[in-house]
């Protein structure tokens, strides 16, 4: 199969584009994950990359499965050797390789939520806290603990960063009650102390299989550079849905002017309650030094009235969308003009719901 046919002029571009970074700015059912996976096909029938040089990046297992099988439909038994994966599974990978480089162990594996309250509810007695008194399940209060740490470390905050802010605090009691200092003393304390046990227990978390390689990378550039070597090609899938630890990890390997291929809407960006920063792709031609973006426009799912219905209400977000940033125009255009936009009011949330399961 030829690897451009059927293509748009414009994933035509995005598909044979070979030097230097690209910004891939893809509306709603634009082909984004065909994109891809042809540009994938096209850099190794092109021979500008042997196979296993070309890593590419997504968010969920179902999505890189998909990405995998649409990929051996093109080129067959070459794609089991490129890198399609979930930057999880990448930055567990590089754990197995390079975790012993900074000394630290992986023997233990990766732990759950469950296992993460159960470690910290073992070590509590050695706590000294100020704040927290005796509670009646301490179990449960581990439990909260783990999910308040898991929010700190979606936002790339470590342990040393928070004793950082817990010190400054301390150091400006006017602005702060007491007790809120003592408050936060405590949590970190705890969350030294759960770093403290995966470096004893050779454990790590979901957190930790990108925090940890950065770490990696950024104590020891020589592995930064041996990686950026080995993948001549680096492709991002819903770049507007990366979280800072991941964009920085990407940016430790990946020079300015290299081949990272980014493909995103920051239209589509919905996932900041999960750490996802959308200054990553709002910002990503200035960190990356892009000199060329394309637009995808043409939309193969809806009809042309909601596209426009939804492009006018998107258009409340300006000036901080690419469109406006970038000078772009990202109308969607449809293929059909048959749709229909229906607008209804509801009392509440449940009826809402209720209305939508009868329809």
């Amino acid at each position: 199969m030829d690897v451009l046919e059927g293509l748009n002029p414009q994933q035509r571009a995005a598909v044979t584009h070979l030097a230097g970074p690209l910004l891939v700015v893809a509306g709603a059912g634009t082909g984004k994950t065909q994109v891809i996976t042809r540009r994938i096909a096209h850099i190794i029938e092109t021979e500008a990359a042997k196979p296993e040089q070309v890593l590419a990046l997504t968010f969920t297992e179902k999505a890189a499965r998909e990405m995998a099988d649409r990929l051996y439909d093109l080129i067959g038994w070459r794609s089991f050797s490129v890198p399609v994966m979930t930057f999880n599974a990448f930055g567990a990978e590089m754990l197995g390789r390079y975790a012993t480089h900074i000394g630290r162990s992986t023997r233990g594996g990766l732990l759950n939520d469950t296992q993460k309250a159960l470690l910290l509810q073992q070590r509590f007695h050695q706590l000294d806290l100020k704040y927290y008194g005796l509670q009646p399940d301490l179990f449960e209060f581990m439990q909260r603990l783990v999910g308040y740490i898991g929010r700190l470390q979606n936002q790339g905050i470590s342990s040393a960063k928070y004793g950082e802010f817990v010190r400054e605090l301390a150091l400006n009691t006017m602005a702060r009650h007491p007790a809120d200092i003592d408050e936060q003393a405590d949590l970190a304390a705890i969350y030294d102390m759960y770093e403290a046990i995966k470096t004893e227990t050779g454990t790590y978390d979901y957190y930790d299989q990108l925090a940890l390689p950065l770490e990696i990378l950024r104590q020891r550039p020589n592995l930064a550079q041996r990686l950026g070597e080995l993948y001549r090609y680096v492709l991002v899938d819903e770049y507007q849905d990366t979280n800072p630890v991941q964009d920085a990890l990407l940016r430790s390997f990946v020079a300015p002017g290299d081949n990272l291929f980014a493909v995103g809407d920051d239209d589509q960006a919905i996932y900041g309650f999960r750490g996802a920063d959308i200054s990553n792709i709002l910002d990503f031609t200035k960190h990356f030094k892009v000199k060329q973006t394309v637009t995808l426009v043409q939309n193969y799912r809806s009809g042309q009235p909601i596209l426009d219905a939804a492009y006018r209400l998107i258009q409340h977000n300006d000036p901080d969308r690419l469109e406006a940033l970038l000078g772009l125009d990202k109308r969607l255009v449809g293929q059909t003009t048959e749709a229909e936009v229906d607008f209804t009011s509801y009392r509440s949330p449940v009826d809402e719901q209720m209305a939508v399961v009868e329809m």
